[in-house]
């Protein structure tokens, strides 16, 4: 998954660079807008030169990227942009402080009002440089402690160089071993989380004044500020309770599977699962277990790849697929600069970091993205998810620089996911010759849901988990004294999971997750109005729905969910979780105590109240009636 890159730069310095700076790279330079340093930007400080604003792009932006914050450009770049990150960062100010001397009430054009509320909010970077280099300080910090996290190999102490990338995330996906994955959960949280604990605090601290600055009440209130809801979490807690009785079937199926193959010794069928048998460091998705879960072991799954290879799939051919299946749902095709600028597959001649992103380089015609692809079926998704972040680049670039984002920060995601389930489907797969379907469709198709709920539904819980996490601590909501502990307690409430060993206060687990250090949320016609209209209003304009609604992912996975149902009752299988004793204290002294299905105690269950997959699924739906 993807998010928007930290960051961000210059378009003119950009593109002036990316040639000379980095050979990596070497793709064509794009022509945006002249800037020189040191000029001052003359922003709008009246409603009239807002207007004019419409219809010309800002001289500064940075160019949106899906990726991620960490290894998405190449290394030969860093000081350029650190550079183009500082000096976009004064241009930020500059617009700011001159948006809010406005006065407001000779704004009566709502995209004009918005826009000029967007310029005014500029989150961290308004904070005094003092604090604001603090800020940047911490982050950098926690990032270096979670990037060289290294731990020894079970019961090998003298091989001590293991990372989680690639080593650690392939044992947890691939051993079956109850030691080593308890070992190596272990060690790696403690390696990557401890040490960062004392930064966090002190982040703590610096977000309520990044609150303050950006005139919001507390931390939590400003870290879900961007989508503009006073009720955000609430409203997630209401998606979630419809989503709950889907997600709840799947534990229990998932839990007694597992206890069928690691034993009732070690997972109780009436308590949550430990996190670390589930495939994933962090228990957020369940993918890599699929061979201990699957439902029906002798239906093959759905693998495209043997006839993408017979039929000569190149990486151009499957872009171009890509662009077809959008230009049949009425949409813009990419023109040929895209083909020309973009890195499709791994360079003959040098190396670069190919993680799958997508570029807009601010002057509403050059589009690009980066990825090495395989010919095989998850590049084939993937093609078609980088695609969809290229085409609401196209769909919005009319708009105003300051509009040309996503409606939230969980749209351009949420585009792209919605995509892939599309064009994952056997229907889809038939039309593109790929696939024929078996006599025995009703198997099939629930070991298709099913390999979708193990990663996608599966994850609901972990992400609302954790971004509730942040905002309680961000908010004093929970006591950084006790935030190790408040964060498992979330985490048994939300996805009935539960840590493999007692946790203490001494612990720093959350901080094992990338988007804790880099201070990244995790929660993030409909693709033309980009930011300039709250989200809401662009979902009930183009989806005749207002709010975010499980009901829609409820009916996707309908057929699973009945399955699901009919073989727990087969099974007489215990749905939902009891709390069965305590995950975390904070006596360091009980840290390391083993949990085994957990007898500590018979503390009375405690269970329920998600992201934005049911905009996903929504957006899936709305794709799904135009391609009928």
């Amino acid at each position: 998954m993807h998010s928007v890159s930290l960051f961000g730069c210059l378009c003119l310095s950009l593109s002036l660079t990316l040639s000379s700076a980095s050979p990596q790279l070497n793709l064509p330079t794009p022509q945006p807008e002249v800037f020189y340093n040191g000029y001052t930007p003359n922003v709008a400080t009246t409603p009239a030169q807002l207007r004019a604003d419409r219809d010309r792009d800002q001289r500064y932006g940075p160019p949106y990227s899906d990726a991620g914050g960490g290894g998405n450009t190449d290394d030969g770049l860093d000081d350029f942009r650190l550079n183009a990150q500082q000096r976009y960062v004064e241009f930020q100010r500059i617009t700011a402080e001159q948006s809010k001397r406005i006065n407001k009430d000779l704004i009566f054009d709502r995209r004009l009002y918005r826009q000029l509320m967007l310029q005014s909010e500029v989150g961290p970077n308004a904070l005094p440089l003092d604090v604001l280099d603090r800020y940047n300080r911490l982050l950098n910090e926690m990032l270096f402690l979670y990037n060289s996290a290294g731990i020894c190999a079970y019961q090998q102490p003298f091989q001590c160089d293991l990372h989680y990338i690639p080593q650690l995330k392939d044992i947890m996906a691939k051993s079956r071993d109850w030691d080593e994955l308890q070992h190596t959960w272990v060690e790696y949280h403690r390696k990557a989380g401890r040490g960062m604990r004392d930064s966090y605090e002190q982040l703590i601290d610096v977000m309520q004044e990044v609150a303050y600055v950006n005139n919001v009440t507390n931390g939590g209130e400003y870290w879900y500020l961007a989508y503009e809801s006073g009720n955000f979490r609430q409203d997630m807690d209401i998606v979630w309770e419809q989503i709950r009785p889907l997600y709840e079937g799947l534990h229990a199926y998932v839990r007694r599977k597992l206890r069928d193959y690691y034993g009732p010794d070690r997972i109780n069928r009436i308590a949550p699962i430990p996190s670390h048998i589930l495939g994933n460091m962090y228990g957020q998705s369940w993918s890599n277990v699929l061979d201990i879960l699957i439902p029906y072991p002798g239906r093959k799954l759905i693998d495209v790849t043997p006839r993408m290879v017979e039929q000569g799939y190149t990486p151009q051919l499957m872009f171009q697929l890509a662009e077809e299946f959008f230009t049949s749902i009425n949409m813009s095709a990419v023109g040929p600069e895209f083909y020309r600028n973009s890195i499709f597959e791994q360079p003959l001649d040098r190396r670069v970091l190919c993680e799958p992103s997508a570029w807009d380089f601010c002057n509403r015609h050059d589009f690009r993205v980066k990825i090495c692809t395989d010919i095989n079926q998850r590049s084939l998704i993937s093609v078609h998810h980088e695609m969809a972040h290229i085409q609401y680049f196209l769909q919005y670039r009319h708009l105003p620089k300051i509009f040309r984002n996503g409606a939230n920060p969980a749209f351009h995601q949420a585009v792209g996911d919605a995509i892939g389930l599309s064009v994952s489907t056997p229907r889809h797969l038939q039309t593109l010759g790929l696939l024929q379907r078996s006599l025995d469709e009703s198997s099939y198709d629930i070991n298709y849901l099913f390999t979708m709920a193990i990663d996608k539904v599966a994850f609901l819980p972990f992400a609302l988990s954790l971004d509730n996490w942040r905002y309680d601590v961000f908010s004093g909501n929970a006591n950084k004294r006790t935030m190790n502990c408040h964060y498992w307690n979330l985490r048994e409430k939300y996805s009935g999971i539960k840590p493999p060993v007692l946790r203490s206060e001494k612990d720093f687990d959350p901080g094992a997750k990338y988007h804790i250090p880099a201070n990244i949320p995790y929660i993030k016609t409909l693709m033309s109005k980009g930011a300039s209209q709250p989200w809401q209003e662009v979902l009930e304009e183009t989806l005749r729905e207002g709010r975010l609604d499980g009901t829609a992912l409820r009916e996707y996975f309908a057929p699973l969910e009945e399955w699901l149902r009919q073989e727990n009752l087969r099974t007489n299988e215990y749905v939902g979780w009891n709390y069965d004793g305590d995950y975390c204290k904070r006596s360091i002294e009980t840290a390391g105590l083993q949990i085994f299905g957990g007898y500590y105690n018979g503390a009375t269950g405690q269970k329920s109240a998600p992201y934005l997959y049911p905009l996903i699924i929504l957006i899936y739906l709305y794709f799904s009636l135009r391609l009928l």
